[in-house]
């Protein structure tokens, strides 16, 4: 499946690592089939032998495009609570919080966020884990915020994000005179509808979602783009996407974070 000889060696590798003294921040890719459940557990007891140095676990579900050839299986429901279960016994036998499931686990369990004394220092953020609790951490401090905020002619602002964050983002309470807060969720047909998070979103699929549609005001993470570019991974840039759709187009660049939001929302 990885097509690395080496990848059976995992183990003698974190043996010789800790042996030198190396913190390990370890990750595992959930392929459901295949390390899932009882074989989970196999990885989670052989981890626990590297107490001393093993400093955080992150389990992320795997992710598969439409081009791979051998299909996998999607994590479902019934496999994100089993795993989520299996992390909290992890944690409670290794008596501190070291194995975290990434934010899509709780979306597809129908569990709320947990609160950031799961998350620990946040150690493994850039992987997807955490980033939903910082948000709504963030969307609470700026609620006071918001409920001074009124418009005398009505504004609509515009949100674009991938199917894993839509749910979240669609539940914000806001309410603000005359305004409009409008989410919309970015179906990947460049890569599969099975990839779901929108460092992955395309500028055709953006402007697909918006045909037919009043867009006044966008916004766009910044996580959609090429790093330090203004270019999509499949070569469209922003400028395109603004005169195609002719709207003003913002870019929010700490997508953990609502301030950049608020700061659009008073602007209009």
């Amino acid at each position: 499946m990885l097509n690395n000889k080496r990848a059976g060696n995992i183990l003698e590798d974190l043996k010789r690592l800790s042996g030198l003294g190396i913190d390990i921040h370890a990750q595992i890719v959930l392929c459901p089939g295949y390390n899932d459940e009882e074989e989970l557990q196999c990885t989670l007891n052989d981890l626990k032998k590297f107490k001393k140095h093993l400093k955080s676990l992150a389990v992320v579900p795997v992710g598969v495009s439409k081009y791979r050839a051998e299909r996998l299986k999607m994590v479902d429901k019934a496999i994100a609570l089993d795993t989520i279960a299996r992390l909290d016994k992890f944690n409670l036998d290794m008596k501190k919080n070291i194995a975290t499931a990434s934010d899509e686990f709780f979306l597809l369990a129908g569990l709320e966020v947990p609160d950031r004394k799961y998350y620990g220092k946040f150690a493994q953020i850039e992987d997807g884990v955490g980033t939903l609790r910082l948000f709504c951490d963030s969307f609470e401090k700026c609620r006071k915020k918001l409920e001074k905020i009124s418009f005398k002619t009505p504004k609509k602002l515009t949100i674009m994000t991938g199917s894993a964050a839509h749910k979240l983002f669609s539940g914000l309470d806001i309410n603000i005179q005359k305004f409009e807060l409008e989410v919309l969720e970015v179906k990947n047909g460049f890569f599969g509808d099975k990839i779901t998070v929108a460092g992955l979103v395309v500028g055709r699929d953006i402007l697909k979602m918006l045909e037919g549609r009043q867009v006044s005001n966008l916004v766009l993470p910044s996580v959609m783009l090429r790093e330090g570019t203004e270019q999509f991974l499949d070569d469209l840039t922003l400028d395109e996407i603004r005169k195609a759709v002719g709207a003003k187009l913002f870019v929010v660049n700490d997508c953990y974070s609502f301030e950049e939001i608020l700061t659009i929302i008073k602007s209009l």
